[in-house]
């Protein structure tokens, strides 16, 4: 897809960063074992970009919803 992307964009790809480091650690001696399969922002990278976006708008539609499924 040629997409123009948009300054909404890169804040929501920071946001996605900060998540992941936030759930997986900054380096190996504070990594979170891979084998929690089902943890929410994992299904953030795989998938259909209409599911992707799906589950991104459900887990960030809310402080509450953030906080529950994400943080």
């Amino acid at each position: 897809m040629d997409i123009d992307r948009t300054v909404l964009d890169d804040w929501e790809s920071l946001l996605y960063l900060v998540c992941w480091l936030g759930t997986y650690g900054i380096n190996k001696s504070n990594q979170r074992d891979d084998s929690d399969a089902d943890i929410p922002i994992k299904r953030w990278r795989d998938g259909s970009s209409i599911k992707i976006a799906l589950d991104k708008r459900n887990n960030l539609s809310s402080a509450e919803a953030f906080e529950e499924q994400i943080a």
